[in-house]
C-alpha cells in the first residue's frame, strides 16, 4: 500500500508533481510545451477483471528532440468482484524516448505514479507503467496520439492496460 503524507490530498500531490517539472520549460524546448487530452478503453485485472473507460490529461515538455517529459493524470473507474464501483485518480510522471521522424514520432517510455481512491472501497497504491505510441502531427500546433499504456498497480498485484487516443495542442 502506498502511504504518503497524511495531510496531502491526491490533487495536491499532482500539483506538486506538475510544479516539480515546471522548471523543465526553462530548457531549450523543441516546439514548446503541449497539453494532451486522452480518452479510451482500459482492460483491468484488479479486484475482478474486465474492461472500463479511462480519461485524462498530460503536459509535455521536450528538452531534446528525442526526449519527452510528461507529468499527467488519468481517471479510471471499474467494478470490483465484490462491492461498489471504485474510481481512481492516477497521477503519473513519464519519460519517453521518441524517434523524431518528421510528422510521425513513435515513442517508448515508462514511469511511476500513484493510484488514489476517489470513490469506493479500495486503498491508495503505487503504480509503475510502460507506454508505446506515436505523436502524429496534423499541423504546426495540433497532433493526435494513439497510445498503449500498461500499468502495474501495487506492483505487481494488479494490472491495468489503457488504449487511448489523444489530442495534443502545442503552444
Amino acid at each position: 500500500m502506498f502511504e504518503g503524507p497524511s495531510d496531502r490530498s491526491p490533487f495536491s500531490w499532482l500539483l506538486a508533481l506538475v510544479l516539480s517539472v515546471a522548471t523543465t520549460s526553462a530548457l531549450p524546448a523543441q516546439g514548446g510545451p503541449a497539453l494532451t487530452v486522452v480518452g479510451g478503453a482500459a482492460g483491468y485485472d484488479l479486484s475482478g477483471d474486465g474492461t472500463s473507460w479511462v480519461a485524462g490529461a498530460a503536459l509535455e515538455f521536450v528538452p531534446a528532440s528525442a526526449i519527452v517529459i510528461e507529468p499527467g493524470a488519468r481517471v479510471f473507474r471499474y467494478g470490483p468482484q465484490f462491492g461498489p464501483e471504485v474510481t481512481y485518480l492516477l497521477p503519473e510522471m513519464s519519460v519517453q524516448a521518441q524517434l523524431p521522424l518528421g510528422a510521425i514520432r513513435p515513442y517508448l517510455g515508462g514511469g511511476a505514479g500513484g493510484a488514489f481512491v476517489v470513490e469506493g472501497d479500495a486503498s491508495d497504491e503505487l503504480t509503475l507503467h510502460a507506454a508505446v505510441g506515436a505523436r502524429v502531427r496534423v499541423d504546426g500546433r495540433w497532433s493526435i496520439r494513439p497510445e498503449l499504456r500498461l500499468r502495474s498497480v501495487d506492483p505487481w498485484a494488479g494490472t491495468l492496460g489503457d488504449f487511448t487516443l489523444g489530442v495534443t495542442r502545442r503552444w
